[in-house]
C-alpha cells in the first residue's frame, strides 16, 4: 500500500510503497467503453427544493476495450467491466475552468469505486457515471425506452493515471488506475477520475457479454487481465468505426504536435548554444 504520494506541477505523481520502491503515475487518458444492456430507469429521491422527484435515468454494462482498471497499490481490485449510469445535468466547468481541446464536452463524466460495506450487505462496486446536458440525454433515453438501442459505445477523456505518459508513442494499451487515497485520510476510498464526454455512439445490435473471473490477487500492476473475455463479436458498424478512428487520431495528432513541439525547442536551443 501506498505510504507517500507527492504530485507534481505537471500533475504527475510519485508514490511509495511500503517495501521503500517509488513509481510515477501520469494523469489523462482517453478511455472507451462498450456498453451492453442498456435499459431505463427511475429513481424516486428527495430534492431539497422541489420536494420528492421521480428522475429517470440509464443504466448499463460498461466494458473497458483493450485495458484494465485498478487502484495503484491494489492489483487485486482490478477489473474490465464497470457498472454504468446515464442521467441528465448540464456539463460543469474544470475547476480551473478550461475546456477540453478541438472541440466542446458532449456531457461530464467520472469513474469510481465504491468499497464493501458488510453492514449495508454490499460489494465492491466499479462504475462510470456520464452527466449529459437535457438536449443529449432527452432524445438518448426516448431511444432506449423505445427498444431502439441496444447497445452503446462511449469514449470519454478523464484524469486516470497510467505508469505511462499519455504523450509517449505506443502507450495506447497501458493499464489504467484510479489515485488512492492519501495516506493521512479518514477514509481509505481511492479519488474518482474527472473528465468529458468525447462521443457516445448507440447501436440496435444485440450482443452477450461474458461475466468476469475473480480476480487474481497476485497479479501485478501492469500485467495485462488477459483472464477476462472481451465482448463477443459484434457486425461491423461503419459509422461508429469512423467515429471511434477519427477520436483516435485526433488523440494521436494531438500527440504528435506536443513532440513535435518538444523536439523544435529543443533543437532551437542547440543552435542557440552554437
Amino acid at each position: 500500500m501506498p505510504i507517500q504520494i507527492v504530485e507534481n506541477e505537471d500533475k504527475k505523481i510519485e508514490v511509495t510503497f511500503e517495501d521503500g520502491k517509488k513509481r510515477s503515475y501520469y494523469p489523462g487518458w482517453q478511455v472507451i467503453l462498450d456498453v451492453h444492456s442498456v435499459q431505463e430507469a427511475m429513481q424516486i429521491q428527495d430534492e431539497t427544493d422541489e420536494g420528492v422527484q421521480a428522475k429517470r435515468y440509464i443504466t448499463g454494462t460498461a466494458v473497458l476495450q483493450d485495458r484494465d482498471i485498478s487502484i495503484i497499490g491494489e492489483p487485486d481490485k482490478k477489473t474490465r467491466t464497470l457498472e454504468l449510469g446515464i442521467w441528465d445535468r448540464e456539463v460543469p466547468l474544470r475547476d480551473d475552468g478550461e475546456q477540453p481541446a478541438f472541440s466542446a464536452p458532449a456531457g461530464f463524466a467520472n469513474i469510481g469505486f465504491n468499497r464493501a460495506d458488510w453492514e449495508n450487505g454490499t460489494k465492491d462496486q466499479w462504475y462510470v457515471a456520464l452527466y449529459l446536458p437535457k438536449a443529449a440525454f432527452e432524445p438518448l433515453i426516448a431511444a432506449i425506452a423505445e427498444g431502439k438501442v441496444a447497445s452503446i459505445i462511449v469514449v470519454l477523456r478523464l484524469k486516470v493515471f497510467t505508469t505511462h505518459h499519455p504523450m509517449a508513442p505506443g502507450a495506447r494499451n497501458e493499464n489504467l488506475f484510479l489515485r488512492p487515497a492519501d495516506p493521512g485520510d479518514t477514509l481509505d476510498w481511492p479519488k474518482h477520475a474527472n473528465g468529458y464526454v468525447n462521443s457516445i455512439i448507440t447501436k440496435n445490435t444485440l450482443h452477450a457479454i461474458a461475466p468476469p473471473p475473480e480476480p487474481d490477487p497476485y497479479a501485478s500492476e501492469d500485467e495485462p487481465n488477459t483472464e477476462i473475455p472481451a465482448s463477443a463479436p459484434i457486425p461491423a458498424d461503419p459509422v461508429a468505426a469512423a467515429v471511434v478512428a477519427l477520436s483516435a487520431n485526433v488523440e494521436k495528432l494531438r500527440t504528435s504536435l506536443k513532440w513535435g513541439a518538444g523536439l523544435i525547442f529543443v533543437a532551437l536551443l542547440f543552435l542557440v548554444g552554437k
